[in-house]
């Protein structure tokens, strides 16, 4: 089973393109764009709910075959290593 973990960003779902008022897809739908999952575990931080969000349905419209969970993570800031 191949399983991909990864916390949301401020990337995610879609991104600013180089062309203004395009987007591109972000982080984790262009590792998804790449290699197939079974399983997409998005961690979410209080912020970034709606991002998670965004991110579940857009994989689950983009890619049918694989699971996805969004995991409430209590930090404040996730490149915050020592909390």
């Amino acid at each position: 089973m191949n399983i991909l973990l990864s916390f949301t960003g401020f990337h995610d779902p879609f991104a600013p393109s180089a062309v203004e008022e395009e987007m591109e897809a972000g982080p984790v739908l262009s590792v998804l764009a790449e290699r197939a999952f079974d399983l997409v575990c998005l961690f979410s931080t209080l912020r970034l709910v709606d991002i998670s969000r965004q991110t579940q349905k857009e994989i689950e419209a983009r890619h049918e075959d694989t699971e996805v969970e969004v995991i409430d993570v209590p930090l404040k800031n996730p490149t915050n290593y020592i909390a």
